[in-house]
Formats: structure tokens, C-alpha cells, sequence
């Protein structure tokens, strides 16, 4: 039986829009500067307790309520939040384009904040195609690539994991994905996915052409 997909999660960062850009990366830097802040470390060290943390728990923020006690909100709040994407992203008339060609409702699945979220958006010109907005919060701090985010997700939506596709451009996020059923579409990386795709904008187009759509 042909699979036809009823909605679409797409992540943010590095997936809805080019890494080249540069935010992603200046997210990071702000991190680290919280973290040589608030731990007191030299800013080489600071960087690898960042990377450290954002690979076993998820996301940084995790990683420093689990491990020193800092609120969660307290670092999105100081390093992320009080940035302008404006300043290194601009509207793509194309981008809210091809996100109408799907055809059916878009989400919005993010390690993020919704603040954070909101304001890339908006800088993208995109606020108005998504359907709704899974941020890190709502996912009670445990972010992709956890399989319990995802759960919580899918009972949201009410659909069927195999209704369902992820454009993502995490490897671990995608795997998981496929282990439950999910159709994947990898963003700019070369890794095990259903589909393989240069930018978000190609997402319509392969989607159709497969006749998920």
C-alpha cells in the first residue's frame, strides 16, 4: 500500500536554513562565553564542556542542569534568546513557497526554545507556514535525539509514525526517526535516510516525486 505522509516536522537550526549563514555557530560561541562565565573556565575549555554536554545530553542546556544545577531556561534566557537573527538572516520569498508545495501541515521540531525559534522564523519570513511549534520546553528538556521527545510529539499530533516525515540534518535524530517508522529526509548531510536532499527547499519536490504527497 502507498504510504501518503499527513504532516511534516522539519527542524531549525542548520535545516531550515543554510549552515553558511552562520547563526548556528554564533549560537555556539554565545554558549561558550555562558559557560566561561558561569563555570569560570578558560574559553578552550569552556568550548569542549559545551560540545561534551551536547553530545550525551541532548542539548548544553541539559547537560548543565544535570550536571552543575543551572536551570535550563537560565542559559537559553542569557546565550540564545538575546540574539538578533536578523543580522545574519534574511527572507528567502522562495522558502514559504515551497513549504505551501507540501500540502499538508508542518511543524516545527526543535532543541530551541520557542522564543529563540519564534525570532528565527520570523527573520526567515516563515512564521505563518508552520502548523504549530515542538520546542525544547514542551518536550520537557529532553530533546531529539531522545526516542521519549519524539513519542510525546507523535501523541500530540495524533498520527501514525509512518504518516509522518522529519527533514532534519542530525544523524542521530534521523536514525531515530527511522527506527520508528517515520519517513527521513536528510538536509545537507550524507547519512542513512529515506531521502537525501541539498536544502529544505528541495523538500516539496521529493516528497512529491515519491508520492508521499
Amino acid at each position: 500500500m502507498l504510504r501518503r505522509l499527513n504532516a511534516i516536522l522539519i527542524d531549525l537550526d542548520n535545516t531550515l536554513y543554510p549552515p553558511e549563514c552562520g547563526l548556528l555557530a554564533a549560537g555556539d560561541e554565545r554558549i561558550t562565553a555562558f559557560l566561561q562565565k558561569r563555570l569560570g573556565l578558560p574559553r578552550k575549555e569552556a568550548d569542549a564542556e559545551r560540545q561534551r554536554l551536547w553530545r550525551s545530553y541532548g542539548t548544553t542546556a541539559r547537560g548543565l542542569a544535570v550536571e552543575y544545577g543551572i536551570p535550563e531556561e537560565e542559559m537559553c534566557r542569557e546565550a540564545l534568546e538575546t540574539m538578533d537573527p536578523t543580522k545574519l538572516l534574511r527572507p528567502d520569498p522562495e522558502l514559504p513557497k515551497a513549504l505551501e508545495a507540501l500540502g499538508v501541515p508542518v511543524y516545527l521540531f526543535t532543541n530551541a526554545t520557542r522564543v529563540y525559534a519564534e525570532r528565527v522564523l520570523g527573520a526567515l519570513g516563515v512564521a505563518e507556514a508552520f502548523a504549530g511549534i515542538f520546542d525544547i520546553a514542551f518536550l520537557g528538556w529532553e530533546g531529539k535525539p531522545k526516542p521519549q521527545a519524539f513519542r510525546r510529539v507523535l501523541e500530540t499530533i495524533g498520527y501514525e509514525a509512518e504518516t509522518l516525515a522529519l527533514a532534519d540534518d542530525h544523524p542521530p535524530n534521523l536514525q531515530v526517526a527511522r527506527e520508528l517508522g517515520m519517513v527521513t529526509v536528510a538536509v545537507g548531510v550524507d547519512c542513512p535516510a529515506n531521502y537525501r536532499i541539498a536544502g529544505i527547499k528541495d523538500l516539496p519536490i521529493v516528497l512529491h516525486a515519491a508520492g508521499l504527497l
